[in-house]
């Protein structure tokens, strides 16, 4: 059985609102990267915003007004920790 004192207090801790995240500063920069070059490739530490706010500065920047899809996607990280053979 779940623990009572998690809830919705645990989450809440964790949310931290979109124009405080690192990806904020470099909004305007992003779309213009976007815009110029066909491929963009975006690094950045887990929880900077990477996943979740770049489709929204897209679509709020007018990019599916004319029905287009946003996608994203993730590479594949590999864990620097594996045993030297």
């Amino acid at each position: 059985m779940a623990d009572p004192e998690i809830g919705t207090s645990f989450i809440e801790a964790l949310y931290k609102p979109p124009a405080l995240l690192p990806i904020a500063e470099h909004r305007d920069a992003l779309l213009y990267i976007i815009e110029t070059y066909p491929v963009t490739i975006v690094v950045g530490q887990t929880g900077s915003g990477k996943t979740t706010q770049i489709p929204q500065y897209l679509d709020q920047a007018g990019w599916t007004s004319d029905g287009k899809t946003i996608a994203i996607t993730q590479g594949c990280r590999h864990d620097r920790r594996r045993k030297s053979r």
